[in-house]
């Protein structure tokens, strides 16, 4: 480990169905949303694992037994998060890393960082910045989440205030933390903002990740608007053990359209689902109508995600 004096808390819930990721159930259904928060869980260790930075460990809301907190490399067993708000469990998760007593041989706990599990863009550079910059004298540091609050917060100590007294969930949560510090006199640092899944939005951000997260779903969505303004199609977007994510239409066109966008057709005719359930060789014919359709996927996440209405239909031919 590079930084064996740090350790790296996970913050994350046993994946109950129903219980987890609930703003996005009305878009994805239960089974989906639970999927993705056991898919964007298993991302976030498995990157800490690969990384070797320092060791972590999961703090858990609800059973540490579960299947989803297995030990992997450099994984701490895990332990369960304590408290009545985010704020006190926080505080109570990064009080219990600096005072836990170590094995003879075993080096003080200098650093402490907590990471959300709901942040697939979280990087192994993410990590080693703020390990740097506590390393440097920077007492806390942030990563901000584009939503006003932050996906990774490291400490050198504790500083308990700033996890006192936050509207947990409000935009103004990262804000109100580096004035509580400021006030105190403690330096701080934010890294560059990433984003996190919390709602239906935040979905279409998933086809931007250079590494596709290994998680599949199915969008339904009604439309509240005027049907000129959007074009129901035959959609699925399959992010999984793919080189990238696709936009793909079963069999004829695959049309979107938004308000004061222009609207994306794509025609597929020649691929299947089933081209995409496994890393298999494909034909060369085959071969190019991916990367073309990753490009559009790629061309129609952007437009989406940069206008003001985005709106997914997904018609029931699909299935049939």
């Amino acid at each position: 480990m590079k930084y064996p004096n740090a350790q790296i808390l996970i913050f994350a819930k046993q994946a109950i169905p129903g219980e987890v990721k609930t703003r996005l159930i009305p878009a994805i259904g239960v089974t989906s949303a639970t999927d993705l928060h056991c898919a964007m869980t298993r991302r976030v260790a498995s990157m800490l694992s690969a990384s070797v930075l320092a060791p972590f460990r999961f703090a858990v809301a609800g059973d540490v037994n579960d299947s989803l907190f297995a030990k992997r490399d450099g994984c701490l067993p895990p332990t369960t998060q304590i408290g009545e708000d985010l704020g006190e469990r926080m505080l109570n998760a990064a009080t219990r890393a600096f005072e836990a007593k170590q094995k003879p041989g075993e080096v003080t706990i200098e650093y402490v960082i907590i990471v959300g599990a709901d942040c697939p863009s979280l990087a192994p550079n993410h990590v080693q910045e703020t390990l740097e910059s506590l390393a440097s004298g920077i007492e806390v540091v942030f990563v901000p989440a584009d939503d006003g609050g932050y996906v990774l917060v490291g400490m050198s100590r504790v500083f308990a205030e700033m996890f006192q007294g936050v509207a947990w969930g409000t935009s103004e949560v990262l804000q109100i933390s580096l004035n509580k510090l400021s006030k105190m006199g403690v330096s701080t640092r934010c890294l560059p903002p990433l984003w996190d899944v919390d709602t239906e939005e935040d979905l279409l951000k998933l086809a931007w990740l250079e590494q596709p997260l290994e998680w599949e779903a199915y969008f339904f969505r009604s439309s509240q608007r005027s049907k000129s303004s959007i074009l129901p199609a035959s959609l699925l977007l399959s992010i999984s053990n793919l080189p990238f994510p696709s936009l793909v239409c079963r069999s004829t066109t695959l049309a979107m359209s938004m308000l004061g966008s222009p609207s994306i057709a794509v025609r597929s005719s020649a691929v299947r689902r089933a081209s995409f359930c496994k890393p298999v060789a494909r034909s060369s014919a085959v071969r190019a109508e991916c990367s073309r359709l990753a490009r559009a996927t790629r061309t129609f996440a952007r437009t989406l995600s940069r206008s003001s209405l985005g709106a997914l239909i997904v018609s029931s031919d699909f299935f049939t």
